[in-house]
């Protein structure tokens, strides 16, 4: 028997918007592909998080500046939306391979089409909700996000003196206009209390953010990063460390959650806590390890670092098209 499959193009296209957004749209993607049969998808997304859309052959975007930055536009009040940004990328896509070639379907509703998640006209919930649905079809799918080999052997050249078979990369928040309600200094009021205690302990910690919450920490094994990466770069980071400590409440969570390295949770997950969203992705996901440390005394956290602490395994992405316009 034959089976049909759809020999259309897909383009999938999504406005700037929160980073948690982009796994999401991956696993959007993912779906599409498995209900329309679609051989050769093209994705327009942000340059900065490109790496997310795995589920893409092919992305077009523009360079971090033009038109808008990250994570700069995470700190306006208004919309992130960017009509400009998607028609150049459509059209991009339509000059290579024809209108007629191409299906479009948006993840956020735009011009081209209705999309899943409407973050203007419905209530924020029912945006989240959505979208946490969708991150949970992709971690009960045993997938992961990896960066890409090239990436990778430029970042360890770049920082690899800065780890070693004891070194665990924290993230963290400081937003100015964000829901700064989300950062770290909220949520985890005592973690340079912990850190220092892991110091103390021979555990290196790297600081990452954007931009980082710095804390008062004079010690060799202590590092913060405030530096311009892609999600590529910080995945290629995450490979050098022995796992990654962050909260579970709001931010980028969905998206760095989904990469493939052992992570060490510091708070309740936001979806979880919020009934109205009542979705739990650390139960979802299938992969590497996920060790909670929410509540624990510091050294309880030390012990169970040590009880878990390893290399992460190096598995890598195909390189894609990438056209930047």
């Amino acid at each position: 028997m034959i089976l049909y499959r759809n020999m259309k193009k897909l383009l999938a296209i999504t406005h700037p918007d929160e980073w948690n957004q982009l796994l999401p749209f991956n696993s959007f993607i993912r779906n599409l592909k498995e209900l329309n049969g679609y051989e050769y998808v093209i994705a327009v997304v942000p340059y900065k998080g490109n790496i997310v859309i795995s589920e893409a052959d092919e992305i077009i975007t523009i360079k971090d500046g033009d038109l808008f930055s990250y994570p700069a536009i995470l700190e306006k009040l208004d919309t992130r939306r960017n009509d400009d940004f998607l028609n150049r990328c459509v059209k991009f896509c339509f000059e290579k391979y024809g209108s007629e070639n191409i299906d479009i379907k948006s993840w956020q509703n735009t011009d081209y089409d209705d999309g899943v998640v409407d973050e203007i006209n419905k209530p924020p919930l029912e945006y989240y909700r959505k979208s946490f649905e969708y991150a949970k079809k992709f971690f009960d799918d045993g997938l992961t996000i990896t960066p890409t080999k090239k990436i990778f052997e430029y970042v360890k050249q770049k920082y690899g003196n800065l780890f070693n078979d004891k070194t665990l990369i924290v993230l963290t928040r400081n937003f100015t206009n964000k829901a700064n309600i989300h950062n770290t200094a909220n949520t985890l009021p005592y973690l340079e209390k912990t850190l220092n205690h892991l110091i103390d302990n021979g555990i290196k910690i790297v600081n990452i953010g954007f931009p980082p919450k710095s804390f008062n920490i004079k010690n060799s094994n202590y590092v913060e990063i405030n530096d311009n990466l892609t999600q590529n770069e910080l995945i290629s980071l995450f490979y050098l460390s022995s796992g990654v400590m962050m909260a579970a409440d709001a931010g980028g969570f969905v998206t760095h959650y989904g990469s493939n390295v052992d992570f060490y949770i510091m708070s309740e997950e936001w979806s979880v806590t919020n009934k109205q969203v009542s979705i739990s992705l650390i139960d979802s996901k299938k992969t590497n390890k996920t060790i909670s440390l929410v509540g624990l005394s510091d050294e309880d956290i030390y012990q169970n670092i040590i009880n878990n602490i390893r290399p992460q395994e190096t598995v890598f992405s195909k390189e894609k098209i990438i056209n930047i316009i």
